[in-house]
C-alpha cells in the first residue's frame, strides 16, 4: 500500500477501499501485540510505529477509541503537484505511517523512514499527510496536518517542532485491527468497503 493512486475527488472512500475492511471478526484484546502489529504492517504496507526509532511526527487521540485501533498517515503530494492537478485527476498517496492505540485511544506515529523517502529527500521539506482510523460502517475519522521532514542516511529528521502537539480525531465507534483483518496471516485481503 505503499504508493497508492486516488482521485482528488473522494479522497477518503478511495483510501478505504483501498486499505480495506470487513465485518468484525473478534477484539483486538485477544490478539497478542506481535500478532497485531504484524497485522497493522499488512494492513498499511509500512513498519509500524512501535518498531521504529524515529522522531514522532504525529500524536494524539482517537475519540473512543480503546486499545487495537489502527492510526494510518499518507502524504500527500507536494504543493506544486497538487496545483498541476485538476479535480478528478489521480494524485500518488503515500502511507509513511502506521500505529495502534492504547487502552486510552493515544496513539504515536513514528514514519518508516523508507516510505517517507518516497516524499522527501535530505533536504527538509513540508510533507502534508492525513492520520485516519477507520471507523463504523466503513466511515473514515480523518484529521490532516503537516511536518517539516527530511530522510538523511536512512533517518527521519525533524527540522522543526509539530504544529499540533496533539490532534483529536472524532470517530463515532473506532474498528481495531481484528474488526479489519480478517485473520493473521490470511492470503485473502478482506473485502474493500461497497464490495
Amino acid at each position: 500500500m505503499r504508493g497508492s493512486w486516488v482521485r482528488l475527488v473522494g479522497v477518503a472512500v478511495a483510501t478505504a477501499a483501498l486499505l480495506g475492511a470487513s465485518a468484525p471478526d473478534g477484539p483486538a484484546a485477544s490478539l497478542s501485540a506481535e500478532t497485531q502489529n504484524a497485522m497493522l504492517a499488512e494492513l498499511a504496507g509500512v513498519r509500524p510505529s512501535s518498531e521504529l526509532a524515529g522522531p514522532v511526527i504525529a500524536a494524539g487521540t482517537i475519540e473512543g477509541a480503546g486499545a487495537g485501533v489502527p492510526v494510518i498517515a499518507q502524504a500527500w503530494p507536494d504543493e506544486e503537484t497538487l496545483g498541476e492537478g485538476e479535480v478528478g485527476d489521480f494524485v500518488d498517496i503515500v502511507t509513511i505511517a502506521a500505529a495502534l492505540t492504547g487502552a486510552d485511544g493515544s496513539f504515536e506515529l513514528v514514519a518508516d523512514p523508507e516510505a517517507l523517502a518516497g516524499r522527501v529527500g535530505a533536504t527538509a521539506e513540508i510533507v502534508n499527510f492525513d492520520v485516519t482510523a477507520f471507523d463504523a460502517g466503513c466511515a473514515l475519522a480523518s484529521m490532516g496536518t503537516s511536518v517539516d521532514v527530511s530522510v538523511s542516511s536512512g533517518e527521519v529528521v525533524l527540522a522543526a517542532e509539530l504544529d499540533e502537539p496533539h490532534l483529536l480525531v472524532r470517530a463515532e465507534r473506532p474498528l481495531t485491527i481484528g474488526e479489519l483483518v480478517a485473520a493473521p496471516g490470511s492470503a485473502t485481503p478482506p473485502p474493500a468497503c461497497g464490495e
